[in-house]
């Protein structure tokens, strides 16, 4: 190659580069780029998988998303077997309570740290899947108490310590009041009427992982500052109202559906909490009982095996 072609051939490369250079430490973007953000998957997704659902109690969702809107439980309120494996599920929203049918749940590869309470509560659940049941080299079943190892925390209570012995609740402000009506009072699909709002028409507020824009909300919305940070909100392990701000919140180690998980308990007041402690004052309680008589009848038995 001549001088003067190599001359050329770089003119040429300089006047229309392949790849072109951007400014150092800058980085431009397309709209095709996926975006590094957690996504939720939206209800126009949902309505396209029940509708090519060929049975509507069995879903198996493949898309990705952080955690389920509140629309999805409306849609699929039939559900007898969810699979949610590697979806990079977050959080499992309380809402789950509202699949009275179901009966096998499967949310292994996920990235969770606790469930809701009220899955305790399901009464069809019989099969929770939560990571492989069997090692793969050896192929032998393995512990299922090893599942989600978290240790139990003390119940704690936000309620202050009255000098002559009960406590005495916060009464709730006026904001939360408002909070709560408004949050049980939106429906999760669009209504057939123009008036009110639905968590559907909401969901582009909430553009990644369920979070809220709050520079575009308030924008648009007057009552944007009553609306959660995230969706879907959480609701009382008692009561099952919305819970804002939260009274009570706790875990427990518990078996669901012959597996030991943590539980994650929510409480919105004094009352549901003192309900849910006295609860479980009463199962310890009996739990004590019935072992004492199990080792009182055990020594019977043994003095009469003895007197022979």
């Amino acid at each position: 190659m001549t001088n003067d072609q190599h001359q050329g051939r770089s003119r040429s490369e300089t006047q229309n580069p392949s790849k072109p250079k951007h400014p150092k430490g800058r980085r431009q973007y397309h709209k095709d780029e996926p975006s590094d953000k957690p996504k939720l998957v939206n209800t126009s997704t949902l309505r396209a998988l029940q509708n090519e659902a060929v049975d509507r109690g069995i879903l198996r969702l493949t898309i990705p998303t952080i955690t389920l809107p509140p629309s999805f439980f409306s849609l699929f309120i039939s559900l007898r077997v969810l699979d949610l494996r590697n979806v990079g599920l977050r959080r499992l929203p309380s809402q789950i309570i509202e699949l009275k049918s179901l009966e096998r749940l499967d949310l292994r590869y996920n990235n969770l740290t606790y469930l809701p309470s009220q899955l305790a509560e399901l009464p069809n659940l019989a099969d929770l899947q939560l990571d492989d049941l069997r090692d793969r080299k050896t192929g032998l079943l393995k512990d299922l108490d090893k599942c989600m190892p978290v240790e139990e925390s003390d119940q704690t209570c936000s309620c202050i310590a009255n000098p002559h012995g009960p406590f005495v609740p916060p009464l709730p402000t006026l904001i939360q009041l408002c909070i709560r009506a408004v949050l049980s009072s939106i429906p999760p699909l669009a209504a057939d009427h123009t008036g009110g709002l639905s968590w559907e028409e909401l969901e582009p507020l909430y553009p990644f992982g369920g979070r809220l824009e709050e520079e575009t909300v308030l924008s648009h919305l007057s009552f944007a500052h009553v609306l959660p940070k995230t969706i879907p909100f959480d609701i009382c392990s008692v009561c099952s109202e919305p819970v804002y701000p939260a009274h009570a919140q706790f875990h427990k180690i518990q078996r669901v559906a012959l597996r030991r998980v943590c539980l994650q308990y929510i409480l919105c007041s004094h009352h549901c909490y003192t309900t849910l402690a006295d609860r479980w004052t009463h199962e310890v309680r009996d739990s004590e009982a019935k072992r004492a008589e199990r080792e009182l009848r055990f020594r019977v038995k043994q003095h009469d095996l003895i007197s022979r």
